[in-house]
C-alpha cells in the first residue's frame, strides 16, 4: 500500500526502484531473514528494538521513548542526574552534564568601540510579526522542497554555508530550512576544530571531502572561513597564511560553482547587546545551558577583532559566483524567512537556466 502511494506521489516517486517492488514480492523471505538477524545480533550491549510501524504516530513516540530511556540509563551509570528541575535550580553534579552551570558573571558592558565597517550599515531593526512569519514559512518550505526534488532530478548539487556570531541563531535557522526536506537528500555538516589527520593536510582538504554528490544538498554549520576568522583572530594561522587564504577560498568556490553546483553563503549578524541578552538567557534556561561555555565569553571579549576579520572576509570573498548574503538576525523570525527566500531564489535562478523551472 505504501509503495503504491509513493508511486502516485510526484514528490516522492523518485524514491522507488525495481528493488523495492522485488522486496515486496519476496516479503516472506525477507521477514524470515530479518527474524534470524534479530535473534542472532541482539545483545545486552546492543539490543534491537522492534517498532510496530503501522501507525506513524505510534512509531515516532516509541522511538523517542526508547531513545530517551537509553540515554537516561547511560547517564545514570555515570551518576548524572537527568530528572526535570525547576528553572534556575542548581545541583552538585560534578560531571557537569545535563546541569545548568553558571560559567561566570558577564559584564553588562559591550565590547569597546572600533572603526566602522560594512557591518555597521546592516539594518538590525527589521522584524516580522508572528502572523507574518506563519504566513510566509510554510509556502517557502514547500517551494524549497519542490526545488530540492528538481535539483535531485537534474543532478544539481547544492552547498549552503552558515557563518555568524555566537548565538546568532544558526541552529534554529538550519532547522527551519530543512524541516520539509527529505532527509536522504541533504546533510548538515557541523564544523569544529580539525583533528590530527586533518591538520596534516591543507586546511581545505577536509572540506573537499564533504562536498555533496550531484543532486544532493550539504549545509555547513561553520565552514572553511574559519581560516580567516577563528584561525586569524586566535593566532592559529600566521598573517601570510590567512591573507593567502582569501585567494585560495575564492578559487575553491569557483571550482564548486563551475562544477554546476549552487553555492549560497549566509552571515547571520546581531548586535553585541543582543548577543549578551541571548548569552544570559542561555545561562538561565536549563535546556539551553549546554549552549553557553567559557569559550563563548572569551570570544565575545574579542568582538572587535572578529568584527574586523568578518568585514574583511566578506569584502574579499563576496564574488559574482559566490556572493555573501548578510542576514539581519536580531529578529530570528526575520532571519529564517530571509535565508529561506534567498535559497529558494538561488535555486530557481539555477534551474531556470536549464529550462526546468
Amino acid at each position: 500500500k505504501r509503495i503504491a502511494n509513493i508511486k502516485s506521489d510526484r514528490y516522492e516517486n523518485w524514491r522507488l526502484s525495481q528493488t523495492d517492488w522485488m522486496m515486496n514480492r519476496s516479503y516472506k523471505a525477507y521477514e524470515a531473514a530479518a527474524e534470524d538477524m534479530l535473534a542472532l545480533t541482539s545483545t545486552a550491549n546492543a539490543p534491537w528494538t522492534l517498532i510496530e510501524a503501522n501507525s506513524r504516530y505510534y512509531r515516532r513516540v516509541k522511538i523517542f521513548e526508547k531513545t530517551i530511556a537509553a540515554l537516561r540509563r547511560a547517564l545514570a551509570e555515570r551518576g548524572i542526574e537527568t530528572a526535570p528541575r525547576k528553572e534556575g535550580e542548581r545541583t552538585n553534579d560534578s560531571a557537569g552534564a545535563c546541569v545548568p552551570v553558571k560559567i561566570r558573571q558577564p559584564s553588562m558592558e559591550g565590547p569597546p568601540a572600533s572603526a566602522p565597517t560594512l557591518l555597521d550599515r546592516v539594518d538590525l531593526t527589521k522584524r516580522l510579526s508572528s502572523e507574518e512569519y506563519s504566513n510566509k514559512l510554510n509556502p517557502l518550505q514547500q517551494r524549497l522542497r519542490e526545488l530540492a526534488l528538481e535539483c535531485y532530478r537534474q543532478r544539481v548539487g547544492v552547498v549552503v554555508l552558515y557563518e555568524g556570531w555566537d548565538a546568532a541563531g544558526k541552529g534554529g535557522n538550519i532547522k527551519r530550512l530543512t524541516q520539509e526536506l527529505d532527509p536522504r537528500g541533504y546533510e548538515v555538516i557541523p564544523i569544529s576544530a580539525p583533528d590530527a589527520t586533518e591538520k596534516a593536510h591543507h586546511y581545505l582538504w577536509r572540506f573537499w571531502r564533504q562536498l555533496p554528490k550531484a543532486g544532493h544538498m550539504h549545509i555547513f554549520d561553520r565552514s572553511w572561513y574559519g581560516r580567516v576568522l577563528v584561525e586569524r583572530v586566535e593566532g592559529f594561522a600566521r598573517e601570510p597564511e590567512w591573507r593567502r587564504a582569501y585567494q585560495e577560498i575564492n578559487q575553491f568556490e569557483r571550482h564548486i560553482s563551475r562544477s554546476g553546483a549552487v553555492l549560497v553563503k549566509f552571515w547571520l549578524h546581531i548586535s553585541p547587546e543582543e548577543q549578551l541578552r541571548r548569552f544570559e538567557e542561555r545561562e538561565k534556561i536549563p535546556h539551553k545551558a549546554y549552549k553557553i561555555t567559557a569559550e563563548d565569553w572569551r570570544n565575545r571579549a574579542k568582538w572587535n577583532e572578529y568584527r574586523t576579520a568578518t568585514a574583511e572576509m566578506i569584502e574579499a570573498t563576496s564574488t559574482t559566483y559566490a556572493p555573501w548574503t548578510i542576514v539581519e538576525a536580531e529578529d530570528k523570525l526575520w532571519a529564517r524567512i530571509k535565508t529561506l527566500t534567498t535559497l529558494v531564489e538561488a535555486l530557481e535562478a539555477k534551474l531556470e537556466k536549464s529550462g526546468t523551472v
